[in-house]
């Protein structure tokens, strides 16, 4: 069971504050009975009409998406730039799970499933994201050390992983809703980030060319929430 509000929203009908003033107006029926604000219903079973006509709600569907440079994660923008929507079919209503800067590339998950989008993005499922981060300067092995043990950002205690590829190169491994985790405790350590690019998102995989997407099974989707076995050989052994 689910708001109606919601319900309508994820249907692609409106926004859901559109849902919620249509449902406040009295436009909107479950079996047949005007409903109000907070009212749940069974998306699956219950007959939901605004204005009397059936809502119909949308399929389920998970994109993974290598994502370019120099796209959006956005529905829209105001200057007209590129976003990851125009890289996925137009028929569904989907959004991004989290965001990558438009500068970054890797690991894009899309979805209109609001419910699997806030179960990735929220703080208590600890879904750990791991990127290779290329710098400007070498990078100092004692500086691992102390992501292991706790930076603080913007009074938030920021941990995680670093493996080191190469002189100027390292794969960092963070459970962070933080904006721009990466390059913050990048510059934290006295390094700045010239190229990013993510991997993986729990044990989840990039593993199609730049540009393309796939459909995600229902098998795939499990490995996002198990916690990732990230070593050198992980980026190496191909």
């Amino acid at each position: 069971m689910d708001r109606v509000q919601k319900i309508i929203a994820e249907s692609g009908l409106c926004s859901r504050r559109k849902a919620e003033e249509l449902i406040e107006a009295g436009k909107v029926k479950v079996n047949g009975v005007v409903i109000g604000l907070g009212d749940k219903a069974d998306r699956d079973v219950d007959d939901i009409k605004v204005d009397g006509k059936k809502i119909a709600v949308e399929d389920k569907v998970y994109y993974l998406l290598h994502k370019p440079k120099n796209y959006l994660c956005t529905s829209r923008d105001m200057y007209d730039r590129k976003t990851v929507l125009e890289l996925v079919p137009k028929g569904k209503r989907v959004f991004s799970v989290g965001r990558l800067d438009r500068d970054a590339t890797g690991l894009l998950l899309l979805t209109n499933d609001g419910d699997f989008g806030n179960k990735v993005m929220h703080p208590s499922h600890e879904v750990k994201k791991t990127y290779i981060a290329v710098l400007d300067l070498p990078f100092k092995p004692s500086d691992a050390k102390k992501l292991e043990e706790g930076i603080k950002i913007d009074r938030q205690v920021v941990k995680g992983k670093i493996i080191i590829l190469d002189k100027k190169t390292i794969a960092i491994t963070v459970h962070s809703g933080m904006n721009k985790v990466i390059k913050r405790i990048c510059k934290a350590l006295g390094y700045y980030v010239r190229q990013l690019h993510r991997t993986h998102i729990g044990s989840l995989a990039v593993d199609v060319p730049v540009g393309e997407f796939r459909e995600l099974s229902p098998e795939e989707l499990k490995l996002v929430f198990k916690q990732p076995k990230i070593s050198k050989a992980t980026f190496t052994d191909s």
